[in-house]
């Protein structure tokens, strides 16, 4: 037995109706456009049903959520990639936020109200205290949602609460606080301190810092794809910028040493600065010209880079620029091209997001809007977009349009 709200299209618009199977029969009442009535409905019913008011009993034999994940991990993610697969097992860790508190309830018993508990008190905040991201908690969710439709297509669940969840958390993130919680946390480093960082990487005692933070602030690319770069990646082309690109088609991920297909699943060009092509070359050169197959960075540990190299020319004695994460520079590879008018589609590609939308969430706010005009950066001969990186400094002293006199010379009349 379970209860459905079934929304319809007709010349009214959309109207809601109550579909109630219950022992082989079906019964069906309408809510017309009232969606929040057929909703509250549909919650009070299946609240009965699991209270097993209605004398219906789930199976008593049904087993429990942490010996049903172990067939769970070991049948049903095999079409994911292997990122997903590793993400998937870590989220179902014997001691993680998921098992810890649920393991031991039988499929059966699993209710809206216990994974509201368990929303409440082990996955919106973490073991210290602090809160979790919307996106984490999401990810969590989208977990045990996907193992318990498994569970449900066994037969081993008669109604899956998941569904009242996720509409609980819809309504949430539909408040203001929840709107504000789900902002895009892209974090931007200015133009005048990414000339100190370069600077600071530039004097760092290994020599292979300088052209590592260049290629990812210069082409966007994530810390796991530069890991992985090869010398058969790199197409050198000729000055006029012709056919200069890095070929992204595989990644290292931290903690891996293998490679693996990027995040995305996409196979990029990105196109190549003039001065990482030159910082690259001199690095082909130092090495003895190696093989095509050789790592240009084949020494870049990501874990070590982040604790060391990173975290010293950030720091006082480097560019001074306080604590910052990697990927700031990939937010700043892509905010400061659409702040100087470059194309949303071409950033987009070059960062190698899934859609345009996924790039338009997180960086809108940085391209050019409608109430002043700013005509795009233009390039020179044989540049191409991620040049403007290295003379941005100088364009942010530009002046915007409103900051242009509105005084005219006398004699001069306003069109």
């Amino acid at each position: 037995m379970a209860a459905n709200v079934i929304p319809r299209k007709g010349k009214r618009g959309v109207t809601y109706t109550l579909v109630v199977h219950h022992k082989g029969r079906t019964k069906k009442k309408s809510f017309g456009r009232d969606k929040l009535a057929a909703t509250r409905q549909e919650r009070l019913i299946n609240a009965k049903i699991r209270a097993q008011s209605f004398g219906i009993a789930e199976p008593p034999t049904s087993p429990t959520l942490r010996e049903f994940t172990a067939d769970y991990l070991a049948h049903r993610i095999g079409h994911l990639s292997k990122r997903q697969q590793r993400d998937r097992h870590s989220k179902f860790s014997s001691d993680g936020p998921i098992l810890a508190p649920l393991g031991e309830l039988r499929i059966s018993e699993i209710t809206g109200e216990a994974l509201v508990q368990w929303v409440e008190t082990s996955i919106e905040l973490k073991a210290n205290g602090e809160p979790r991201s919307r996106t984490t908690i999401a990810h969590y969710v989208n977990a045990l949602a996907a193992a318990l439709r498994y569970a449900q297509v066994r037969g081993l669940m008669q109604h899956n609460p998941m569904p009242e969840l996720r509409l609980m958390l819809s309504e949430e993130r539909n408040t203001k606080a929840g709107r504000a919680a789900r902002r895009s946390k892209v974090s931007p480093i200015e133009a005048e301190d990414l000339a100190r960082l370069l600077q600071a990487a530039r004097g760092a005692h290994q020599e292979w810092v300088y052209p590592v933070v260049l290629t990812l602030l210069d082409t966007g690319a994530r810390l796991g794809e530069a890991r992985g770069l090869c010398w058969s990646q790199v197409g050198w082309g000729d000055d006029l910028g012709r056919g200069r690109h890095l070929l992204i088609d595989r990644s290292i991920p931290s903690g891996l040493t293998s490679t693996e297909e990027t995040k995305s699943g996409y196979i990029r060009k990105v196109q190549l600065s003039k001065r990482l092509r030159a910082a690259l070359l001199e690095r082909y050169v130092e090495q003895g010209q190696p093989s095509a197959e050789s790592r240009v960075f084949p020494s870049f540990n990501g874990d070590n880079f982040r604790r060391r190299e990173w975290a010293d020319i950030c720091g006082k004695k480097g560019a001074g620029i306080g604590h910052r994460q990697i990927k700031d520079l990939r937010d700043s590879y892509a905010s400061l091209l659409l702040s100087a008018g470059i194309p949303l589609a071409f950033v987009s590609k070059q960062l190698g997001h899934q859609s345009m939308q996924l790039t338009e969430r997180h960086y809108a706010r940085y391209m050019p809007d409608g109430d002043e005009y700013q005509a795009p950066e233009p390039l020179a001969r044989g540049e191409v977009p991620a040049d403007l990186l290295a003379r941005l400094p100088e364009r942010a002293k530009r002046p915007k349009t409103s900051q242009i006199p509105e005084t005219l010379p006398t004699g001069t009349e306003r069109g």
